[in-house]
């Protein structure tokens, strides 16, 4: 869920609509990420020590992603 965000100062410059456009592009990518990464990580322990790592190369840029399963709420 996104942070709720601050007034701005009077006189502070807002976000462009392009900057707003490309925050939403990537929360929305995440919840994508989060939703494809799910199954795997169903039946892991809560323990607080868990966390699932995956390491990829896309377009000779590597992304790395760890997931720590948490409980809803």
């Amino acid at each position: 869920m996104p942070k709720e965000r601050q007034e701005k100062l009077p006189g502070m410059p807002s976000r462009s609509a392009q900057a707003i456009r490309m925050a939403k592009d990537l929360e929305n990518t995440f919840e994508m990420i989060h939703n494809a990464i799910l199954p795997l990580v169903e039946g892991l322990p809560l323990d607080g020590r868990t966390v699932l790592t995956m390491t990829r190369k896309v377009k000779g840029d590597t992304i790395k992603i760890s997931f720590k399963p948490g409980q809803e709420g």
